[in-house]
């Protein structure tokens, strides 16, 4: 079902979204063309494809405890191999790269991640701005764990990584004194609980903020989560870029909802 899903949505999103010349804002044009359209390599993109080429050949398991929806696979079993996760769990290549650029392009100087996983996308983010403060949250022990040994590898001090239940530790008052200027959601996968991480997440952002929120066509559920966001008034810039959207807490003149082909 979920698969029809995205299918189908994926579908729409070639026949209605723009291409960065059909763009007159011109900060999304800049968002298309520096981030989704970068052509130049980075050298810290080797050393994280040898990274995740490890994993994918890694058949250790695992013994996860999920918070969130799952996965499409291995329904019912909390066992899963590295290289399980990282073909499935984990953001494609280019997304990750993605975020890497959108880092360089934002300038946060606290980036907040719910879900680390084994870690991909927050290498990304912290290699990508060393002065930055990165904290990621992990519900799953054995995946924070994981992730941990391979920060302390690759010496990523930036960044830093905590294991807890999302609204547990953001119900917590003042678990952190850092106000974050971009946060990556992708731990739950469910409609209720990622509209609540974004109320809860109010009082640690800033004003012109950005809210990443991913897989929002990965079912039904979460595509409702996703419309509910873009069409609050909290938000006057939205940026649905399929794989993930863009929720732009600075206030505009109007509001204004753009489909970008990534």
């Amino acid at each position: 079902m979920n698969a029809l899903h995205e299918a189908f949505h994926y579908v729409k999103h070639l026949w209605t979204a723009k291409k960065r010349h059909g763009i007159h804002s011109p900060l999304v044009y800049a968002l298309s063309d520096v981030v989704f359209h970068f052509k130049k390599t980075n050298p810290s993109f080797s050393s994280l494809i040898m990274l995740k080429e490890e994993w994918l050949g890694n058949h250790n398991v695992l013994e996860i405890v999920d918070y969130g929806a799952g996965t499409r696979i291995s329904k019912g079993s909390s066992g899963r191999t590295i290289s399980e996760i990282a073909r499935v769990s984990t953001s494609d290549q280019k997304q990750a790269q993605a975020m890497y650029h959108l880092v360089q392009f934002l300038k946060p100087k606290a980036i907040l991640e719910l879900g680390t996983n084994l870690g991909w996308t927050s290498f990304h983010m912290a290699l990508a701005a060393p002065e930055c403060s990165v904290v990621s949250i992990e519900g799953s022990k054995t995946l924070h764990d994981f992730a941990e040994s391979n920060r302390k590898r690759f010496k990523l001090g930036n960044l830093t990584l905590i294991c807890s239940e999302f609204s547990q530790l953001l119900k917590t008052p003042k678990w952190t004194n850092l106000a974050f200027d971009l946060v990556y959601l992708d731990g739950n996968h469910r409609k209720e609980p990622t509209l609540n991480y974004c109320k809860l997440l109010e009082p640690y952002l800033t004003e012109t903020a950005v809210i990443v929120v991913d897989d929002i066509y990965w079912s039904k559920e979460m595509t409702e989560a996703w419309e509910i966001l873009r069409s609050s008034e909290k938000y006057d810039l939205t940026v649905d870029c399929f794989h993930f959207g863009l929720l732009f807490l600075e206030k505009r003149n109007q509001k204004e909802h753009f489909r970008l082909r990534i």
